[in-house]
């Protein structure tokens, strides 16, 4: 019969009389996989944080191993559960041996640690978890994510942990490294170890649950068993209403090219050219999310020593840093709002008055421009939006002003640097959304992921990166072949 090793009973949490947990009651037994899915804000990451002793601050019940727990400011009752609450949770200086074992179970630092003794400790933990070939003397900061998060199991491992408790992991990983994940879960799950794992997408916890509960409002809505997973059903209780869908991105390009490479030579490219026109949206991807990457980020001043020449607008261009990029008509978006594009302390109308100055008249904030905001975006600015801090916003609001401004804007390219990393279903549906009215009105897109889907989603060529220099570039209609090209490179 299996065990539980954890229940929690009618969790509620209020936080500024808004109920952030509502309710809440899960369960996990011993070798299984719960998976726990929610948009941002839905509660799932307040019930890794309550469960890794962040947050203590609930009413309702938790069992651990059929054990009421009474006081929740001692580590004990968590003994038994172990948390990686992000990939890069390790210290980065520190071997990869002194990372397994700088915590005692106890959760206090080792006072002496016996190198020796710890890197012989760590061959066998690193065998087992099938990555003998790490040295356990290099340092963190040389470590792939998946790397990374494997040293934070066997840490797991270390501390004797029953319930392993992953946080929005697999949205760091490339697929490669997912598939890598999936198969060290399995293989510990058969030893009796269970697993909660959250997300923002069904995508990635339909191939390793064994049953996903999904959260919406802080609220268990549905739990749902394997045979009836289905990536639509589970958006459909997610969001509560019918699947979104991006909407056709089929917007016509118009001739005029806003943006070319010529000859670029960079991170290991020689020769590379590419040219993009009004309304286009060009993917660049590649596994390993580097030179895709480079290239992008070389617009925006960030990368050094490139050969080649850069057109914008038919102008040539020389990339300095983001405020030139901006002023010649370069837009950018990344995974994170506030650090991209939004000033936190400013409101919503003095966010999007910065493109509607430069838009108008040049001047200081005056009524009628004030106005102009108001009629511009009387959509997206209800409910106080206009008058309220951006940092105050929830991240939605935080995607729509960004990319109303951008809209506002209109720049001549508009570069999306790993646009959808982070964040949830509806989060990208904004971004489709605008992305694709942009289009329409005559702004290129250049966009770099490792995420193949979401390029396919939005882009009309997408260009390949493979091998040390060599690159493929395939148009809608042949986004079919894409898989089975890359599939024969292996």
């Amino acid at each position: 019969m299996r065990r539980e090793l954890l229940r929690m009973e009618h969790i509620t949490k209020t936080q500024f009389d808004i109920k952030m947990l509502d309710d809440l009651t899960l369960n996990v037994y011993s070798g299984e996989i719960l998976g726990v899915l929610g948009l941002s804000g839905s509660g799932k990451t307040l019930v890794s944080r309550i469960l890794a002793g962040k947050d203590i601050s609930f009413s309702g019940d938790v069992y651990v191993q059929e054990e009421p727990v009474e006081d929740f400011t001692s580590f004990i009752w968590r003994k038994g559960i172990f948390c990686i609450l992000s990939v890069d949770g390790l210290v980065q200086e520190l071997s990869i041996a002194e990372n397994i074992f700088v915590m005692q179970p106890d959760g206090r630092p080792y006072e002496r640690v016996r190198t020796k003794k710890i890197c012989r400790e760590s061959r066998k933990i690193l065998e087992f978890l099938r990555l003998g070939h790490l040295n356990p003397r290099i340092p963190a900061k040389n470590l792939s994510r998946y790397e990374q998060c494997m040293i934070q199991v066997a840490r797991a491992l270390v501390a004797k942990a029953e319930l392993i408790v992953m946080d929005t992991i697999f949205e760091a990983m490339s697929r490669e490294e997912q598939i890598k994940l999936e198969q060290s879960i399995f293989m510990l799950r058969d030893t009796g170890i269970g697993f909660l794992i959250t997300s923002r997408f069904g995508e990635y916890l339909i191939p390793v649950s064994d049953r996903i509960a999904v959260l919406r409002g802080g609220h268990n809505v549905r739990t749902f068993y394997r045979e009836e997973f289905s990536q639509e059903r589970l958006l459909r209780v997610m969001l509560g209403f019918r699947h979104i869908d991006a909407g056709n991105m089929k917007a016509e390009s118009g001739q005029k090219e806003v943006l070319r490479f010529e000859n670029t030579e960079l991170y290991g490219l020689k020769g590379f050219s590419l040219a993009i026109k009004e309304g286009e949206a060009v993917g660049l991807w590649e596994l390993q999310n580097e030179r895709n990457m480079a290239l992008c980020t070389l617009l925006l001043g960030e990368q050094k020593g490139y050969r080649g020449k850069i057109y914008l607008k038919g102008e040539p261009f020389v990339p300095r840093d983001i405020p030139r990029a901006v002023k010649r008509g370069i837009g950018v978006i990344r995974n994170d709002p506030l650090k991209t594009g939004l000033v936190p302390s400013m409101t919503a109308a003095d966010n999007l008055l910065i493109p509607a100055v430069r838009k108008i008249t040049g001047a200081v904030l005056n009524k009628g421009i004030y106005k102009f905001i108001r009629s511009e975006h009387s959509g997206l600015l209800e409910a106080d939006i206009i008058r309220s801090r951006t940092e105050e916003l929830d991240i939605y609001d935080q995607y729509r002003i960004l990319m109303e401004k951008w809209a506002l804007d209109r720049p001549a390219v508009l570069l999306c640097i790993n646009p959808c990393i982070t964040s949830d279903v509806v989060s990208n549906h904004i971004i489709f959304e605008y992305m694709n009215r942009m289009r329409k009105n005559g702004s290129g897109i250049l966009t770099a992921s490792s995420n193949l889907n979401y390029m396919m989603t939005i882009c009309s060529r997408i260009v390949v990166f493979y091998g040390e220099s060599s690159w493929l570039e395939f148009s809608r209609d042949e986004f079919s072949l894409i898989d089975s090209v890359l599939e024969s490179f292996h």
